[in-house]
């Protein structure tokens, strides 16, 4: 039975450029949807919770693009965040760090994932 990988790589510069102008191209339209009427809205409460999300997903795409390379880890059976920010960035609370740069919200790792470490 042929098994796939689940790990994560880092995005590429230009694929995170395409993530930019597509989040530009939803902000445009629910600003679009905004400047309606609002009896023919479609969906007007969430609008501006779209144009917040896709700002800050903007924002953070931009913030790595501008950050130099930064160095990967693999995890290994029994690797914690903790403990790998605490090897690799020298302080075991940076782990938030590792899960911001990665895009996690959770604490769980899988063998064989590979994780960005960011600049501490």
């Amino acid at each position: 039975m042929a098994t796939t990988s689940t790990a994560k790589t880092a995005p590429t510069p230009a694929q995170r450029q395409d993530v930019i102008s597509a989040l530009q191209a939803v902000i445009t339209a629910a600003q679009a949807e905004m400047a309606l009427p609002a009896t023919t809205r479609a969906v007007a409460a969430s609008d501006r919770d779209i144009i917040t999300t896709a700002q800050a997903e903007i924002l953070r795409q931009q913030l790595a693009l501008s950050q130099p390379s930064a160095a990967t880890y693999r995890v290994r059976a029994g690797d914690t965040l903790f403990g790998i920010a605490q090897d690799q960035l020298g302080d075991r609370l940076l782990y938030r760090l590792i899960q911001q740069a990665n895009g996690m919200s959770w604490l769980a790792l899988t063998p064989g994932q590979t994780l960005v470490l960011p600049k501490s």
